[in-house]
């Protein structure tokens, strides 16, 4: 167990239709986009944590009941349609809490090695990132970046987590909102 992210398995494979995702499975993740559960798992577990809003509230959740002696199965004659929509908007809005909720739980589930760890590759990853914002000259988008940083080590180092939150995710959809107006008019002029 390692606090970094990883990819789920066979989420990027072309043939899906593979013989090794045809049997019911024990995995470590269940995605958040579905989850068929018995009651009494939230009654042990509780709800999704309202920290994170979104992006790692259901590994958060799935980790707790990993934890709590529950155990998590891929069941292949499943189907779920899951419609995404695309724009820039919205991305400035995900990298956000991405950003911000990969460190929270880090923070929540991680010994202080596995931080030592996170933090390394996330420094590299970020830094990637903010050279492609450097390319586009966008001091807002840098500005937003550093935000979810600041703020995901913030509450994280906190461990503000299982709480009522409604402060917290106001403040950051507020800022949001006015670095998105703020990254249009940039846009536009140039």
């Amino acid at each position: 167990r390692s606090s970094y992210v990883a990819t789920p398995k066979g989420i990027w494979e072309k043939e899906t239709k593979n013989e090794k995702y045809n049997k019911i499975t024990p995995t470590d993740y269940a995605a958040g986009t579905v989850l068929f559960l018995r009651k009494r798992v939230t009654e042990i577990i509780g709800l999704l944590d309202e920290i994170y809003f979104m992006y790692f509230e259901e590994t958060d959740w799935n980790i707790r009941a990993k934890k709590n002696g529950f155990n998590i199965y891929y069941v292949p004659t499943t189907t779920v349609y899951h419609n995404i929509t695309r724009n820039i908007n919205k991305n400035i809005f995900q990298q956000y809490f991405f950003n911000r909720n990969r460190q929270i739980f880090a923070w929540k589930h991680g010994t202080y090695i596995d931080l030592l760890i996170f933090y390394y590759r996330f420094v590299l990853m970020n830094f990637r990132s903010f050279l492609g914002i450097l390319k586009n000259r966008s001091i807002y988008l840098i500005y937003l970046q550093l935000h979810s940083l600041i703020q995901g080590f913030r509450i994280g180092f906190k461990r503000r987590t299982n709480q009522s939150c409604k402060n917290i995710m106001i403040r950051n959809y507020y800022f949001i909102a006015e670095m998105q107006k703020k990254i249009q008019l940039f846009n536009l002029r140039n």
